[in-house]
């Protein structure tokens, strides 16, 4: 994995975890698996909400994390939790 997508992981975790922590609140965990040159990050929160992609209001001081998810990352998405608590499971993959 480069430098350069090493970087990109690391700022599309940081905002998948700052949004689990301003929106959803209560346990928050974090799981990165990589496959080879594959790399799928998951942040689990326990809010049922589902995330939501702002527009591009200039000046609008939040909402900019999931359009940088969105146009960095190969693929993202939310699911529901495969365990028995609840919430939801906010992933992105970088290819």
């Amino acid at each position: 994995m480069t430098a350069d997508r090493l970087d990109v992981a690391c700022l599309l975790a940081t905002e998948l975890v700052s949004n689990a922590v301003l929106h959803a609140g209560g346990t928050i965990s974090l799981s990165v698996a990589r496959d080879g040159e594959n790399l799928r990050v998951e942040v689990f929160d326990e809010s049922p909400a589902l995330p939501v992609v702002m527009d591009g209001q200039p000046l609008r001081e939040h909402g900019a994390g999931l359009r940088l998810v969105d146009a960095l990352a190969s693929s993202w998405g939310t699911t529901g939790r495969e365990d028995s608590r609840p919430g939801k499971r906010v992933w992105f993959a970088l290819d």
